[in-house]
């Protein structure tokens, strides 16, 4: 077995987890460099045997877009449409905002290019006109990084943005909507296309650098990237697409949750990934996470298949401010640098200054020689709490409440939106902050159980270790449910399957899963049904949209899309190298306010109020809650249960 590593690179740190010949997994963690996010990832390359598996989840693509730091790029489409992406779907981000201020879309008019096409016959088959080739060749500005092509009806017929791409001499990259999102819908097919044209010409000398910086350092048997919907995914094709890798790094955390799941049997899991920077949520069914059909980046919508994870402004570095007499807490973060107060680098006060001031973590030494200071953060917060007649620990305590509050809402959102009463679900929480907040937000949201995984504060990164080959293609088709039981051929499984399989490259023991996006005949939504040759999806159709709207109808059902999705074999099982570090941390919490366990020596029930130690998480046991040890995917898991008074 080859060396394997997944790297998950996030606002604060950098995680790694590399698996050896003898199946053990090493874990650690690094400072980020958000300027720099290749710097960490060539270190830690630089300590890696040559011909290692490397695995790396990345936000670039999503500050790329954040920041609005994308290239020039002009957009093809029909005459009549220049203002597409203005208008969008009309819909109001604040329903009762009376003064809402718009998104600007991602280009001005100026490069919204209309095209002359004229139709051939009564079919949606066009015709390129020498004439309007060459005056769109004349309007194309001189200063152009990339061209995004989108022209009506390219999701069943690509033939005229082939044809119009092949015409146009340009050295920058043409990218079709045919190709990025072949699905019905102009404005969606545009966006998406849009926004994977402008980040092509930033993305790709990254990825293009990067590998080959690894291939001098460590000679990596393969590279891959963590794509959107969970699976990883060829650096060339992530370099083409970069929109698929938008949520490349939450998608970690959420196939690491999934396995656990799986392994545990679980039928319903709440995830929640809370950070240094943001707090990430995600539904898991059955051991499989759920999947959605767009994402919204600083405002912009992006179509295509993703995991369902749910952001929000909520991390161990939210920062905590009095703002007209109240406390709040973030999204602002205060990050890698300064990060909190008790880094010592003059940083604001923070939720993490929070929990070391109330007896939640020890003085913990950090990665880069930092030792935690409870006397910055006390300072820090006492700054908050003083103009409202607060202690430092009261400030602290009002400040978790606080963010509890909005991680609590937010969880119940992703789980009423599926259909699902949270109280039902088991809470998987990770990351370096989320088992803190699990006990309370379970209390909040009714859950009775509680199941912190082995290695939870690095679950994302190793959550790329479990993670199989993957590629998705999706097509919109609109054919009735009839017409696809009666003449199965009907529906292009085989041309999707080739373009998997070419995706994916030489995979061994490759499987097939099939989806139709399915409605009633006169509605504009869809739900994704698991579509089976023999008998089609009519009666799951029914019962999915009764438990999702309450009521099921008669009316004939259209399958609007189909979706197959391709997937190699799972990396090999293995376990996690005994925490001896956690002994070491364990003596630096002697001024803990409650009883301190070593996660790897705990034998019987741990009643809270107790505070269970290892070297990449801290887990508060809060009071009626006891913890026990379970055997886990990785190695030793904590199964947290309410104890009713």
């Amino acid at each position: 077995m080859t060396t394997i590593t997944g790297i998950d690179t996030g606002g604060t740190f950098t995680d790694v987890v590399s698996v050896g010949p003898d199946k053990t997994a090493h874990l650690s963690k690094i400072p980020s460099q958000p300027h720099a996010p290749e710097k960490p990832v060539l270190a830690i390359a630089e300590s890696l045997p040559s011909r290692s598996d490397i695995r790396y989840g990345t936000t670039v693509a999503t500050n790329a877009v954040l920041t609005r730091s994308l290239a020039r790029t002009a957009l093809v489409t029909n005459r009549g449409f220049r203002d597409l992406l203005s208008i969008g779907r009309q819909q109001r981000p604040a329903l009762y905002d009376f003064h809402p201020r718009p998104i600007e879309p991602p280009l001005p008019p100026d490069l919204v290019l209309e095209f002359n096409i004229p139709p051939v016959s009564d079919s949606f088959r066009h015709t390129l006109a020498a004439e309007n080739i060459a005056a769109l060749r004349k309007r194309l500005p001189p200063d152009l990084e990339s061209l995004a092509v989108c022209l009506l009806f390219s999701h069943l017929d690509d033939s005229v943005e082939c044809a119009l791409r092949a015409s146009l001499p340009l050295t920058c990259p043409i990218v079709l909507s045919s190709e990025v999102l072949p699905v019905q819908n102009e404005y969606e097919r545009a966006m998406t296309t849009v926004i994977n044209a402008m980040l092509i010409p930033r993305i790709r000398p990254f990825f293009s650098k990067l590998a080959r910086h690894l291939r001098e350092i460590a000679s990596p048997k393969r590279f891959s990237i963590l794509a959107s919907h969970g699976g990883v995914i060829r650096p060339k094709s992530a370099a083409d697409f970069p929109v698929r890798t938008l949520l490349s790094g939450p998608a970690g955390g959420a196939a690491g949750a999934a396995a656990v799941s799986r392994h545990h049997q679980l039928t319903t899991a709440l995830a929640f990934d809370m950070g240094g920077t943001s707090t990430d949520l995600c539904l898991i069914e059955k051991g499989r996470t759920s999947l959605r059909d767009a994402l919204s980046v600083g405002g912009w919508f992006v179509g295509g298949t993703r995991v369902g994870v749910e952001t929000i402004g909520a991390g161990g570095g939210s920062i905590i401010r009095n703002q007209d007499g109240t406390i709040r807490v973030g999204p602002e973060s205060a990050g890698a640098d300064p990060g909190p107060a008790c880094y010592g680098r003059s940083g604001p006060p923070t939720v993490t200054d929070c929990h070391l001031l109330l007896g939640h973590i020890p003085r913990l030494r950090l990665p880069g020689g930092l030792t935690l200071s409870r006397e910055l953060s006390e300072n820090a917060l006492a700054k908050v709490g003083h103009p409202l007649g607060l202690n430092p620990k009261e400030t602290a305590a009002i400040a978790l409440e606080v963010i509890e509050a909005r991680m609590s809402r937010a969880c119940r959102a992703v789980a009423v939106e599926a259909g699902y009463d949270p109280a039902e679900a088991v809470l998987i929480p990770f990351g370096g902050a989320g088992p803190l907040h699990s006990c309370t937000l379970a209390d909040a949201l009714g859950c009775r159980t509680v199941l912190i995984p082995q290695g939870a504060g690095v679950l994302s990164a190793l959550g790329m270790l479990s993670a199989p080959p993957r590629s998705l293609a999706r097509k919109s088709v609109l054919v009735s449910w009839n017409d696809a039981v009666r003449n199965p051929g009907i529906l292009p499984w085989k041309s999707l399957e080739r373009r998997v399989l070419s995706d994916l490259g030489p995979i061994p023991e490759t499987t097939f899963r099939k989806t139709a996006f399915c409605r009633y005949r006169g509605q504009s939504s869809t739900i994704p049904v698991p579509w089976n040759e023999s008998t089609g999806p009519e009666s799951v159709f029914h019962r999915l949209h009764e438990m999702l709207h309450g009521y099921r109808r008669q009316d004939p059902i259209v399958i609007q899309d189909i979706l197959l999705e391709a997937e190699g074999a799972a990396p090999p099982r293995f376990s996690i190298e005994k925490d001896v570090e956690a002994s070491r941390i364990r003596d630096l919490s002697d001024d803990i306010a409650y009883p301190v366990y070593d996660w790897g020596e705990i034998a019987g029930p741990v009643p809270g109020p107790a505070v269970i130690l290892a070297s990449d998480t801290t887990v508060f046991v809060a009071e009626n809650w006891t913890a026990i040890s379970v055997r886990g995917l990785w190695g030793n898991d904590l199964r947290l249960e309410r104890i009713d008074s």
